[in-house]
């Protein structure tokens, strides 16, 4: 078996890498009118100007007074009725909460 290196020990070069030097003059870069000439003819898709895509839930920002929030963990099908029913009520999602909790301690109340 080998032995373990040492972090104590200065590491010794292995690779002479005195050969490599900068470059003396700086390549010529070709004139941007001729790259897009050569893009023209070919299927290259610039990445300039892509349109995001839209989200796919619309933020809904509403100064109601209520400043304080309420994680709980459900399936994704009872968030996705939630949040539909709010759509549907143009209510936000603290004020349906708010009439789901009346709603249940009246039925509660029923029987």
């Amino acid at each position: 078996m080998s032995e373990r290196a040492s972090i104590f020990e200065k590491p010794k070069p292995k690779v002479d890498v005195s050969g490599f030097a900068p470059r003396a003059e700086p390549e010529a870069r070709p004139r941007p009118e001729d790259l897009e000439e050569l893009t023209r003819g070919s299927k290259f898709r610039s990445r300039e100007g892509a349109d995001p895509e839209p989200s796919r839930v619309q933020q809904r920002r509403r100064r109601t007074g209520r400043n304080v929030q309420f994680n709980i963990r459900a399936t994704q099908q009872v968030i996705d009725e939630f949040k539909a029913l709010s759509e549907e009520m143009d209510w936000p999602d603290g004020l349906t909460l708010e009439k789901a909790l009346i709603a249940l301690k009246r039925e509660m109340q029923k029987g």
